[in-house]
């Protein structure tokens, strides 16, 4: 691998232990799968997120990429709403609890409960108790869980739109919902509430859609590696000639076009010089190619590791636009 890569546009998996997973019976029809998450016991555990409305897979790298790829099939839920879901307390080891009551800081923070008071309505009753018992612990009232709601949404990633878009998935097989605080939270989820399978999991077609990574290289390499389309952005800082230059790429892959001539395109959406704008290569950027699909996961690993170059890789043809 090159020590040091190019960024074309301007200067230019997950593992499982398989810990608590069970296993899909041949029997069950690949439909009944949606919206669990598959753990591909004949790939070391590769990992895939069946989606709710049709049985597509999406591969899940790790817990960066999960939860930057999960967000992709967020819906949106009134807190109202949420409230008439039963909640399941599954937390990664080792997270901040202030009160020691059992539920982390920042599942407490989604929920909004007090996290330095064990019992935040003051009824006598602590928070986790309250909550698995179904009352809710802001004022000690009996929750309503509406199991019509709750079927039509086993299987979704939830994001609570009147709040600051928190997520949680609802697990088909119990339906309770499990907050996924950040990467680390829903790996934990995948982990311990998935389902083992064979290679059976071929059977399942693979995500026909395009995926949004934002930033999320680890998203990136993710979808090159299954030849799913996505779009995202790379944000670099390049020392030059003496000059700080900062960049935002736009890289745009299809996986669709991997044996036409430009399978890749980045463009330059922002570049600075020394924290000055230089707006005069902004939508300028490279069409891109190589005979080895894996050659941009090498360029994208180097980039998060902080690698760059304008160096275009001799692996690789590519085309400048934009430019006069």
């Amino acid at each position: 691998m090159r020590s040091r890569i190019f960024l074309a546009g301007c200067l230019l998996i997950f593992l499982s232990t398989l810990g608590g997973v069970s296993a899909v019976r041949a029997a069950i029809s690949m439909d009944h799968t949606r919206g669990y998450i598959l753990l591909h016991v004949n790939s070391l555990g590769a990992a895939w997120y069946v989606l709710p409305t049709k049985t597509e897979r999406f591969y899940i790298k790790n817990g960066d990429a999960a939860y930057s790829a999960l967000r992709n099939f967020g819906l949106g839920i009134t807190d109202a709403d949420l409230w008439q879901i039963p909640i399941g307390i599954q937390q990664p080891a080792g997270v901040m609890d202030n009160d020691q009551d059992g539920l982390a800081d920042k599942l407490e923070e989604a929920l909004g409960t007090n996290n330095t008071n064990t019992d935040s309505d003051n009824d006598g009753y602590s928070d986790l108790d309250e909550l698995n018992n179904s009352y809710n612990p802001l004022n000690s009232t009996k929750l309503t869980i509406n199991t019509e709601l709750v079927d039509r949404l086993k299987g979704y990633i939830l994001l609570q739109v009147e709040s600051r878009g928190e997520a949680w998935y609802v697990n088909p097989a119990d339906g309770k919902r499990y907050y996924m605080a950040d990467g680390d939270w829903a790996y934990e989820i995948m982990r311990l509430k998935s389902l083992g399978i064979n290679d059976d999991i071929a059977q399942i077609p693979l995500y026909d859609g395009v995926l949004q990574c934002d930033q999320s290289i680890d998203c990136m390499i993710g979808s090159i590696e299954v030849f799913t389309d996505f779009e995202g952005v790379v944000v670099s800082d390049i020392s030059l000639f003496g000059q700080q230059v900062q960049v935002w790429s736009k890289l745009e892959y299809s996986a669709t076009s991997v044996a036409s001539r430009y399978p890749w395109t980045w463009t330059t959406l922002r570049q600075t010089v020394n924290g000055v704008e230089q707006e005069n290569v902004v939508g300028t950027g490279q069409h891109c190619r190589s005979n080895h699909y894996t050659d941009l996961i090498d360029v994208l690993s180097e980039v998060k590791l902080g690698n760059y170059s304008t160096e275009t890789p001799s692996t690789m043809l590519c085309e400048s636009f934009g430019t006069e």
